[in-house]
């Protein structure tokens, strides 16, 4: 069960967790939505919801039941239909919560009260085939257990205390977990039958990915040098894998489990001041030694190669201030031309670009070929040299000389317009048509999109390249005047403005471009690979409302007419949303069913 959230375009549309967009009616659409019809209950229809009477409810197998839910409740109907678990305000213990399982199988089950599990627990919980993790805190020493609760073989299990994150695969009867240890961390792992084994010490940046068919976890642990870690990754039933050994950054935002993951390895020998401005009074300037008066023959207090010697040696201090302040203010990453860029795949670590920093990469394949968009750093030599810096002291402050020097190594440090590399490029290819535009990049396959945006920002022009072992084929136009685009399966589909209208058409493009609606305020992919499109969107004080429709590949057909979009909610049996008025709808199998006509909030479905 997951929230939909349709991303921002030129409306704010409701909370979808897919990729959205929008495009426009194309013709009025009659709706035979009057009168309840009745969902099926071999469906396993449930859902939680608040009505307008001010009770909370449950509908499941065609029953409504009231539930009795504090308003800061977490709410939970599990994934394989079995349960509705929740917390409420507890009745025994202050500012915790009272947790309860009500079996909703069938409606006989759904029918009766729900059973009380445990109380006084923190708010929050996790849930996988059959077993319940939550947590307690014990009133005696304050220490906080997570336990394991059986729900079938009703019982329960401790798991640890002191657990900073639980990690939960979707499939598998296993849990990782972070515990904090002192002022480290340490990554565990539990399971029912093995108990919990600690399977790393000192584990860092902790990310977790799971889409239902891949299931991985990635850390990092240990530090040979500063900003350097060893990388590792581990999936359900295997043994931690090390990824590389000296990793500087990873790009955790842009990787997808069973897919690339790129990471940033710092150069062995980075560029410095010295391979622009030539240093070339070095050598001599080890040699200077402050004078010791000792060696001097002073005549009335005075010597004259004390005189020499000692200006000759504030010479060299200046020099050495102005050696200090190069180092201190020439160190950042885009100076000294960033790092290599790896990425890892099923067949190993391949190097994809060198020069690159983590914040100038752009796009990248996300699985398949590894290929990125990215900057480069590029350095020329300057045709200043210590020896002219020193000259200038003669007549300028050591800060004015200091300044002038900063000035000339960053004009000889500049950035590549945009490239592209993939693990077949002899060198990065240039992509010389966007440089000094606001552009933004698609990798697809063996395709590259590129979305060239226009001098307001508003709308952009579609490109595409086709990618063939380093080699980026001509740009072709797909159209102009886009307001939003995403890839939806294979296909890349998008919203076109409409000249003189403020509506935008959709269309989608595989081989070649498809009109597929109008008047479309957004659009988003659904689980079982229907698009799910929002047209005739208006905006009210009391939330947006817009009717809804679905693309099955082939044509389009109504779901419900003045949805409200900041209620509605998907799971893989179907779409739940409230219509301007109070009906709470769940749209499924081609079939719409009102279950109540006073909803105004869907808490869970």
């Amino acid at each position: 069960m997951a929230k939909i959230r349709f991303k921002k375009s030129t409306v704010a549309v409701a909370a979808v967790s897919i990729f959205v967009f929008a495009a426009a009616a194309t013709a009025a659409l009659i709706f035979l939505l009057s009168g309840k019809n009745n969902v099926p209950k071999a469906d396993s229809q449930a859902i939680v919801y608040k009505a307008t009477d001010g009770g909370t409810y449950l509908f499941a197998y065609g029953q409504k039941h009231k539930l009795t839910i504090s308003d800061d409740s977490s709410v939970l109907l599990t994934s394989d239909g079995e349960y509705l678990i929740y917390t409420t305000a507890s009745a025994k213990v202050s500012q915790k919560y009272d947790l309860y399982m009500c079996s909703i199988k069938s409606a006989s089950k759904a029918k009766k009260e729900a059973k009380l599990l445990d109380y006084g627990v923190e708010k929050s919980f996790k849930y996988n085939d059959g077993i319940l993790y939550y947590s307690k805190q014990n009133p005696d020493n304050l220490a906080v257990m997570t336990t394991a609760y059986d729900l079938k073989k009703n019982k329960k299990s401790d798991v640890d205390f002191a657990i900073k994150e639980l990690f939960l695969p979707s499939s598998g009867d296993v849990l990782y977990y972070i515990k904090q240890l002192s002022n480290s961390q340490s990554l565990y792992i539990y399971s029912a039958s093995e108990g919990s084994k600690e399977l790393v010490k000192n584990a860092a940046n902790i990310h977790f990915y799971d889409d239902g068919k891949n299931c991985e976890l990635l850390f990092e642990t240990g530090s040979y040098k500063e900003g350097e870690s060893e990388l590792f990754s581990v999936s359900p039933g295997k043994n931690p894998v090390q990824t590389a050994t000296t990793v500087s950054s990873v790009l955790y935002d842009l990787y997808s489990p069973g897919g690339n993951l790129y990471y940033f390895v710092k150069k062995e020998s980075a560029a410095g001041w010295r391979d622009i401005i030539d240093d070339d009074m070095a050598k001599d300037d080890e040699l200077i030694k402050a004078p010791n008066r000792n060696d001097y023959t002073f005549i009335f207090g005075f010597s004259i190669q004390y005189q020499l010697d000692m200006t000759k040696y504030n010479r060299k201090v200046s020099r050495d201030k102005i050696r200090q302040a190069l180092d201190e203010q020439i160190k950042d990453d885009t100076f000294r031309q960033g790092y290599n860029l790896y990425a890892r795949t099923a067949d190993g670590s391949k190097k994809i670009a060198e020069n690159v920093v983590p914040t100038e990469v752009f796009a990248v394949s996300a699985s398949g070929e590894p290929s990125a968009v990215f900057y480069m750093t590029e350095i020329t030599g300057s045709t200043v040299r210590m020896s002219d810096l020193d000259a200038q002291l003669a007549s300028s402050s050591v800060e004015s000389v200091t300044e002038t020097a900063v000035a000339a190594v960053k004009a000889c440090t500049k950035k590549t317009g945009f490239l592209f590399a993939d693990t077949h490029s002899s060198s990065p290819v240039k992509l010389d048509a966007y440089d000094g535009k606001k552009a933004e990049f698609i990798i697809e396959g063996n395709r590259l999109f590129v979305k060239s945006f226009d001098g307001s920002g508003d709308t952009f022009s579609l490109f595409k390249h086709t990618l063939s072992n380093g080699v980026v084929s001509a740009a072709e136009m797909l159209d102009t005047g886009v307001k939003a685009c995403s890839i939806i399966g294979s296909d890349m589909w998008y919203r076109r403005s409409v000249s003189g209208s403020s509506l935008c058409d959709l269309y989608k493009y595989s081989a070649e471009k498809e009109k597929i609606d109008g008047d479309v305020a957004s659009f988003a992919r659904m689980s079982d690979g229907s698009v799910l499109i929002v047209k005739n969107f208006v905006s009210s004080p009391d939330g947006d409302i817009a009717d809804l429709y679905l693309y099955d590949g082939k044509k389009t057909a109504p779901v419900s007419e003045k949805a409200e979009l900041k209620n509605m909610k998907y799971s893989d049996k179907g779409i739940a949303f409230i219509r301007s008025g109070g009906d709470l709808c769940i749209y499924s199998k081609n079939k719409l069913a009102i279950i109540d006509s006073d909803a105004y909030n869907i808490i869970a479905y």
